[in-house]
């Protein structure tokens, strides 16, 4: 006698997507690209609608455009300073930076398409105060503190 088990699956917006692409995708699944697996190549089936390459860990993973900052945090002295982020993400993962202080300016990226270099500039700090400001990228805080303008200091 053999007991019939049945598994309830869910249906998550991901398998939807992987059982659409799977019945409509004319053509081999390829694996040209050891490093990032099997890969689905049709014209126009990128993310963007660009025909780029849609990889298996791009259609299993529930949720592909997590995105991480290196470094996490900055600190300058007052004369300020040039730096730069990395900022690692899926390759069809889009994200977009913004400073909530105009001392510290983003010269160079201030939007990107997967993982790229992110520059900006702090500003020298005239003022005897110490100060932070912070830059969101794709959701994530990088706070970049400074110090004051010691030369500006009061004498006791």
């Amino acid at each position: 006698m053999h007991k019939h088990v049945r598994f309830r699956r869910t249906v998550t917006p991901v398998r939807l997507f992987i059982a659409l692409i799977l019945m409509t995708v004319a053509g081999p699944l390829s694996n040209d690209n050891a490093q990032t697996g099997p890969a689905l190549h049709q014209t126009g089936l990128g993310p963007a609608g660009d025909g780029a390459a849609i990889t298996l860990a791009d259609l299993l993973n529930p949720n592909p455009c997590t995105n991480s900052l290196t470094p996490t945090s900055a600190s300058y002295g007052s004369a300020g300073g040039a730096g730069a982020i990395r900022v690692t993400t899926g390759s069809s993962c889009t994200w977009t930076a913004i400073s909530d202080a105009a001392w510290i300016t983003i010269t160079e990226g201030s939007s990107g398409m997967g993982t790229e270099d992110l520059d900006y500039f702090v500003a020298a700090n005239t003022t005897t105060n110490a100060r932070t400001g912070t830059l969101t990228i794709g959701g994530n805080l990088f706070p970049i503190t400074e110090s004051p303008n010691a030369t500006q200091l009061p004498i006791p």
